[in-house]
């Protein structure tokens, strides 16, 4: 009996030193039932493992100044992250690597992809989709950087207006090496022509995803130097 106790006890100690070490976290405290929750997903960053391992729902950052946070993170206005991206389709997952340039202010990301590529027939089929951008760990887990992403994802071709202005965010250099006898940066005057050569090669040849950012988990431990929790969670609704 005695060994039974001690072992429960153990336990309990062990537990109670986790959730210590662990910290707090800004996650919002939302009723359940939200359209995000309920028409998006099933489950979320509040009702599994991540709330139950951060323990308290103190220390969150208002919306406005979260969003620019994450915005700044994301490389802001035309910024270019590489994303592991995940899709499913007839519960079969995939996760790809893709470049996504942000549009800051309708909270959307702009990526290109070749026609026919798996991930389009995914996202085709199911257009709900989540993206993973980090910082190496680098073995100092006290320096955690990532973000994590979910959102909704749209598909366009061709020389219509939801391409020409994914187009102007997303940084005009991608393929455009080949056209331009050198390696240097273009000059100002060299970026609309350029901008017009790389349309054609995406019309031609792929098509443009658009996801719109519905729920962001934020893990930076530079939040605690403002007082805030160093997980934080950003809903669009």
């Amino acid at each position: 009996m005695r060994r039974i106790y001690m072992g429960k006890s153990l336990g309990a100690i062990l537990m109670f030193a986790m959730i210590l070490c662990v910290g707090k976290t800004g996650l919002s405290e939302e009723k359940e039932g939200s359209y995000v929750e309920k028409e998006l997903y099933a489950v979320d960053a509040r009702s599994t493992a991540t709330l139950k391992t951060w323990i308290s729902a103190k220390g969150a950052m208002p919306k406005e100044p979260l969003w620019n946070h994450i915005a700044e993170a994301l490389g802001g206005k035309g910024g270019k992250r590489t994303y592991v991206l995940a899709t499913s389709m007839d519960n079969i997952p995939l996760s790809t690597t893709i470049e996504f340039a942000l549009d800051p202010d309708k909270k959307v990301l702009y990526g290109f992809a070749e026609k026919d590529t798996e991930k389009l027939i995914h996202i085709k089929n199911n257009p709900k989709v989540s993206l993973n951008w980090h910082e190496e760990f680098m073995n100092d887990f006290s320096k955690t950087f990532c973000i994590q992403i979910r959102g909704i994802a749209e598909l366009f071709e061709g020389d219509c207006p939801e391409v020409n202005e994914g187009i102007k965010f997303y940084p005009y250099q991608y393929m455009i090496w080949t056209f331009i006898p050198t390696r240097n940066a273009p000059t100002a005057l060299m970026v609309e022509p350029l901008q017009k050569v790389m349309a054609k090669v995406i019309n031609s040849n792929m098509m443009m995803i658009k996801i719109t950012i519905e729920q962001v988990v934020i893990t930076d431990h530079e939040f605690t130097a403002k007082g805030y929790a160093v997980r934080q969670l950003w809903r669009r609704r």
